[in-house]
């Protein structure tokens, strides 16, 4: 199927991280987290304010909603003594109005930490940007990497095939492809699309400020590249190939290679020369703009 829709690409989940060097300021932040949670019926009236107190950390998770968080705080201290405060957003589960009222609280309860000057100040650690197709199904194309020997596809408890990952998550960058319609008709939420998977680029190390994204953060999904299942499926009757295409779907096609060393360089031509048409990396990364827009102070 030649014809692609998508939705705006949106940043899932994205860690900003700023050292703290007072011990003053440190012992202040993890107070206000637990104070922030005494007050959760006036910060969130509908939601929920949670803390969790580890040995070497504190984490506040915000919920403008019962059941939906939209950012966590987490103040602590690393193996190498660095006292640090990390704020994680979850822009793709905003609801109007609420990372505005979210940054208000942040501002009046932690003011050293206010969100503009984390804008301009912190690192980004982590960020999930998500590519949402509402034309191509699930597991009806073959994603694949060059130089990449991890690949997992994970099993549902009623043994249907789940989420497909391509990369490592020790490595700084790595893929999770998997059926958005169904997960969130799990979660018991509007699943407006019949059709709707989502192709996310998860990395870490990024070192860049959230301001920098838009402008400094290279193309991940370049990296990827994504076979249509049905033309590879007809390009040969080889059983080799075709149980090589078998074994794509069943734990990913770096496995897959890696289990046909002989015929890996041959496997990977042919799987390039049916590259799926609708795939087009360079088209979802030129709407970065309205991603980024989501997390602007």
């Amino acid at each position: 199927m030649g014809v692609a829709i998508w939705k705006r690409p949106c940043i899932d989940r994205i860690h900003m991280s700023v050292g703290i060097g007072c011990k003053a300021l440190y012992g202040f932040a993890l107070a206000q987290l637990h104070g922030m949670r005494d007050v959760k019926s006036e910060i969130v009236p509908n939601g929920n304010i949670t803390v969790f107190a580890g040995q070497f950390h504190s984490r506040m998770s915000y919920y403008p909603s019962k059941k939906r968080k939209i950012a966590e705080i987490e103040v602590g201290i690393t193996k190498s003594k660095h006292k640090y405060f990390r704020l994680s957003l979850f822009p793709s589960q905003f609801g109007p109005g609420e990372f505005e009222r979210f940054k208000e609280v942040l501002a009046l309860m932690l003011p050293p930490f206010n969100y503009q000057k984390l804008y301009v100040t912190a690192k980004v650690s982590y960020i999930e940007i998500a590519a949402d197709s509402v034309s191509q199904a699930h597991h009806s194309f073959i994603p694949f990497r060059a130089k990449c020997n991890c690949s997992m596809i994970f099993t549902e408890t009623d043994g249907a095939k789940g989420s497909i990952y391509v990369g490592s998550k020790t490595s700084s960058l790595w893929f999770c492809i998997y059926d958005k319609k169904k997960l969130l008709e799990k979660k018991k939420l509007d699943a407006p699309h019949k059709i709707h998977t989502r192709i996310e680029a998860r990395m870490k190390f990024i070192g860049l400020h959230p301001n920098e994204i838009q402008t400094q953060l290279g193309n991940p999904f370049l990296k990827l590249e994504i076979a249509d299942l049905t033309d590879a499926r007809e390009a040969s009757k080889d059983k080799t190939w075709q149980s090589f295409l078998d074994e794509c779907l069943s734990i990913g096609s770096a496995e897959a290679l890696r289990n046909h060393p002989k015929q890996r360089k041959l496997f990977m031509m042919m799987l390039r020369n049916h590259t799926a048409r609708w795939w087009k990396p360079d088209y979802v990364w030129s709407k970065l703009e309205n991603a980024v827009s989501a997390i602007a102070p």
